[in-house]
C-alpha cells in the first residue's frame, strides 16, 4: 500500500513539474535544414516601427516542406520556424507544368521581446496581405530542390478610432528540399 502512495505522490509531482518544462520540449523535436529568410520593414498594427531580419531553418517534420503532383500543376507547401520564439513563415502555391504560379498563400508569425516587459507580435491576417509575389522559382523534381524569392506588401488597420492604415513589406528568399506526398 505504501508503494502505491509513493507512486501516486511521484505521479502528482510529475504532473506539476512537466508543464513548467513544456516550453523547451518542442524545440528538441525540431530539425534543421534549408531556410526561409528575409526582412520586415514598415509599421506594425500598433504603430511600432519594424526593421527586422528573419531567418528560419527549423522544421518539425518532413511534411513541413512538401509538394503534390497533379496532371497539369504541382502544389507546394513550405514552412520553416523558430520554435523557441514561436515564429514561422509558411508559403503555399501552385506551379503549372509551364512554370506559371497561382493560388499563392503567405503566413507569418513574428514575435520579439521589447523593452519594459513588452512583446511585439506581428501576425497579419490573410485579408491584410495586399500583394504577394513569388519570383525566380526553381524546382528540380529529381532531387526535390526548391528555391525562390518572395515579396509581400501588407496593409493593417490600427483598430483605433479613427483607424490608421499601417503599411509594411516582407521580402526574402527560400532554399530547401521538398518531399513529394504520395497517397
Amino acid at each position: 500500500m505504501k508503494n502505491f502512495q509513493k507512486l501516486g505522490i511521484l505521479l502528482i509531482l510529475c504532473l506539476f513539474l512537466l508543464p513548467s518544462c513544456k516550453k523547451d520540449i518542442p524545440a528538441l523535436l525540431y530539425q534543421s535544414g534549408g531556410y526561409i529568410q528575409g526582412s520586415i520593414i514598415g509599421i506594425s498594427k500598433d504603430g511600432t516601427g519594424l526593421n527586422e531580419s528573419l531567418g528560419y531553418d527549423k522544421f518539425e517534420s518532413l511534411s513541413d516542406a512538401n509538394y503534390v503532383i497533379y496532371d497539369t500543376y504541382n502544389t507546394f507547401d513550405i514552412k520553416r520556424s523558430d520554435p523557441n520564439n514561436d515564429c514561422f513563415i509558411r508559403i503555399t502555391f501552385q506551379r503549372s507544368v509551364l512554370g506559371n504560379i497561382t493560388n499563392k498563400f503567405f503566413t507569418i508569425r513574428y514575435v520579439k521581446e521589447l523593452a519594459n516587459n513588452k512583446l511585439l507580435i506581428y501576425a497579419p491576417f490573410g485579408s491584410e496581405i495586399k500583394t504577394f509575389d513569388l519570383l525566380d522559382v526553381i524546382f528540380d523534381s529529381n532531387t526535390g530542390y526548391l528555391k525562390g524569392r518572395f515579396a509581400v506588401s501588407i496593409e493593417m488597420n490600427s483598430g483605433g478610432t479613427p483607424s490608421v492604415k499601417r503599411l509594411s513589406t516582407i521580402s526574402g528568399d527560400f532554399d530547401l528540399t521538398v518531399y513529394q506526398l504520395v497517397k
